[in-house]
């Protein structure tokens, strides 16, 4: 039991030595309506500051993309000027550092919570109807 913990802790070390910092970043949901709109979303993935999580072929389909804290103003007017020749968009996550912190925080609470459980079982003496 006690090896299980220093895994957990050790992993929570590792993640956060490791973790990169998306504090600020957006995630956007973009339909391009226009081969021209689609090219310069698909040109977003040689520029710094941006990363396109989702990306399809189709015209007409959704694009996700995330930008950082730097690039949103100017982004965010381009896909107003755009929103005029048809593309839709949509701020999908306004900031992702905070998602990724409560879902992490989620993921750790419910492997202390199992954890905690599993070794109530086997630690305990409990009667049978209560165990079921």
């Amino acid at each position: 039991m006690a090896t299980i913990q220093l895994l957990v802790v050790a992993a929570v070390v590792l993640l956060e030595a490791k973790r990169e910092d998306y504090d600020g970043y957006k995630l956007y949901l973009i339909t391009p309506k226009t081969v021209d709109q689609a090219e310069i979303l698909h040109q977003l993935h040689s520029v710094p500051n941006f990363d396109i999580l989702q990306e399809s072929k189709v015209l007409g389909s959704q694009v996700r993309v995330m930008a950082s804290p730097e690039v949103q103003g100017r982004f965010e007017e381009a896909l107003e000027k755009f929103t005029e020749e048809g593309l839709q968009y949509q701020l999908l996550i306004e900031n992702v550092q905070k998602l990724l912190d409560d879902e992490y925080s989620s993921f750790v609470n419910r492997s202390l919570s199992l954890n905690a459980g599993t070794r109530a079982l086997r630690d305990d003496y409990h009667p049978h109807d209560r165990v079921l």
